[in-house]
């Protein structure tokens, strides 16, 4: 009886293996329109907390790799487009940010640390 479970076991702990190998582990950070400074410029962008706690954070070790969600339309590019570039204004090589559509709201991006 116990060489007939013993597969499963295996079965199972491979599967919970798998699992936990493949969670993503990143932190979210959102940042509003109603954050956002009306004169928007690297110094004043980088003094959003958000985005001062990812400069703060982030190393070129590539333990973190950043990537910008945008709501859709030519409004939400440009947004994304002004935050990506203070942070490379700030030291963040353009290598480890990416962008992408889609933050699920009009008025706000995502500003996702991945690590790995």
């Amino acid at each position: 009886m116990t060489l007939r479970l013993m597969p499963i076991a295996l079965w199972i702990g491979f599967l919970l293996y798998s699992v936990n190998a493949t969670a993503i582990d990143y932190s979210e950070l959102k940042i509003s329109r109603d954050q956002w400074p009306q004169h928007a410029n690297s110094m004043n962008i980088a003094a959003l907390p958000q985005v001062r706690q990812v400069i703060e954070q982030f190393d070129e070790s590539g333990r973190y790799r950043l990537v910008v969600r945008y709501p859709g339309g030519e409004s939400g590019a440009n947004w994304a487009e002004q935050l990506v570039h203070c942070l490379v204004a700030y030291g963040i090589p353009g290598e480890f940010l990416g962008r992408e559509l889609g933050s699920g709201d009009p008025d706000l991006l995502l500003l996702l640390m991945i690590k790995g």
